[in-house]
């Protein structure tokens, strides 16, 4: 009877490098989300929110750089030393 040992990190490593190669872009995107999302300890519904929450917050970014392009917002802010004459 043959015995089974235990994996290597090594080997473990590479079983895992040649199970990315295997995979397609989207795949590997999944395991990568999946990876994220246990790291931080989230659940699906929690990861879902927090994406909504930052595609929201990037399109809002997207707009006021929009709107605020061709002006300078910071010139009203001069601060100096010593009173306003």
């Amino acid at each position: 009877m043959t015995k089974i040992r235990p994996m290597t990190d090594e080997e473990r490593n590479r079983a895992r490098e040649k199970e990315k190669a295997n995979m397609n872009a989207d795949e590997i995107d999944s395991v990568s989300l999946i990876e994220q999302m246990k790291r931080l300890n989230l659940t699906v519904t929690e990861a879902v929110e927090a994406m909504k929450i930052f595609a929201n917050d990037k399109q809002f970014q997207k707009e006021l750089d929009e709107a605020y392009r061709n002006m300078v917002v910071d010139d009203w802010e001069y601060w100096h030393e010593g009173d306003i004459d």
